[in-house]
């Protein structure tokens, strides 16, 4: 049977050509992913608040597939109304869907606490007044952003941008003082570089696909490192605090890559 260990459902922008493949690659035998799409192709205000229209479709849907959990997966949508909309949005789910439901700012603030993170930077493919609204979230939550930049882009552009050239982006938007690095938009591939960026900065580097998946399966009662495929050391995670590998080993094996 498809999903025997845990079936996951996950309602995806349309704009949205990442998150299926970045999945994909990752889980592990018995766990499948299934998703639904909710209109929004450009990122906008109209978009933005047109974009709800469909989750309770979306989720409904998704229900007869007997999820085991439910992912609104994404990130700028579900922090665009302040803090409290993903509980909003994760009320339209429950409402639908009657197994455990989140969102992907839900999820990375969970992460950002499970790898007890209290200062964050912040690299994003943003505008500048979404990147505004998510400081907000994210420091209404608890934490202190002490650098947030994005590139400006908007729609299916962030899905085209090339895992190497965001590294380097993302790279630069460190800060010394920041506890963690988070790339934020489920339309970035960030799968084949959340390691590079770890070893070579020396800290957690958290991905909106990354803390999704996460949480998903951490809904779903599964330990989350099944995920045998290195998409960063959020998923090695066990009761301490994130261990970041820089043995001489993996700085030689990066080099050759």
């Amino acid at each position: 049977m498809i999903g025997w260990r845990a079936r996951l459902g996950i309602i995806i922008p349309s704009v949205n050509g990442t998150t299926e493949s970045e999945f994909f690659r990752c889980l592990p035998d018995g766990v499948s992913a299934h998703f639904t799409r909710m209109e929004f192709s450009a990122t906008t205000p109209e978009q933005y608040e047109g974009m709800l229209a469909d989750v309770p479709s979306g989720a409904r849907m998704l229900s007869h597939a007997h999820v085991t959990a439910l992912m609104f997966a994404c990130t700028s949508g579900s922090f665009y109304g302040g803090l409290g909309y993903d509980q909003k949005v994760i009320s339209i789910l429950r409402e639908q869907c009657n197994v455990p439901c989140s969102t992907t700012s839900t999820a990375a603030v969970k992460a950002f606490r499970a790898v007890g993170a209290k200062k964050i930077a912040m690299a994003t493919p943003y505008q500048d007044w979404v990147n505004k609204k998510e400081k907000d979230f994210f420091e209404g939550s608890g934490f202190q952003v002490v650098n947030e930049a994005g590139l400006g882009l908007t729609g299916f552009d962030v899905c085209e941008l090339h895992p190497e050239t965001f590294y380097s982006f993302a790279k630069s938007q460190d800060r010394p003082n920041a506890d963690i690095l988070f790339l934020s938009c489920m339309g970035l591939r960030t799968l084949e570089i959340l390691p590079r960026l770890e070893q070579d900065l020396g800290k957690p580097v958290l991905s909106s696909n990354q803390v999704s998946l996460w949480e998903l399966l951490n809904l779903a009662g599964l330990p989350t490192d099944i995920i045998t495929r290195d998409f960063g050391s959020l998923f090695k995670l066990g009761h301490g605090r994130v261990e970041i590998d820089r043995s001489p080993v993996n700085q030689v094996e990066r080099t050759a890559a």
